[in-house]
């Protein structure tokens, strides 16, 4: 069971580092920029996936992934941050990401949990099924 975390693990890297290469080649300007067709801009998008990571990642075990303190609407406001500033919004969510999935081994892996209704490996998977729309949008400039 852990080899699957760990191959779901190196996707979810793959997926922070593609986003990642793509953020580097842009101007703080262009990162802040809509999208084509007006779709969301990469801050937009990088400050929800860092958002959505950091929410559903948290205490993984025992609480659904939406957390009171998490404001999600507002992920989706336009703004301008520094990009240091969204690096480190961005980077909070998937440390948090890689602190959890760390800490699963076999043992935890069989334990019967449900999150909004999955399973333990249901949930994981889940979870890295819906964050490549959002960080494959930052490769492409938005989604």
């Amino acid at each position: 069971m852990r080899a699957l975390v760990s191959s779901i693990e190196a996707e979810f890297h793959r997926y922070q580092a593609l986003a990642e290469a793509a953020m580097a080649q842009l101007s703080e300007a262009q990162l802040a920029e809509p999208g084509p067709g007006g779709n969301n801009s990469v801050v937009i998008v990088a400050w929800h996936v860092g958002g959505n990571l950091a929410s559903r990642f948290t205490d993984f075990l025992t609480t659904d992934g939406e957390k009171p303190w998490r404001k999600r609407d507002e992920e989706f406001l336009a703004r301008t941050p520094a990009r240091a500033e969204l690096l480190a919004h961005w980077q909070r969510g998937w440390t948090t990401l890689f602190a959890t999935l760390a800490e699963l081994d076999d043992e935890t892996l069989t334990r019967q949990i449900t999150i909004r209704g999955r399973s333990l490996i249901r949930a994981i998977t889940w979870g890295k099924s819906s964050i490549w729309p959002s960080a494959g949008g930052v490769t492409r400039g938005s989604t």
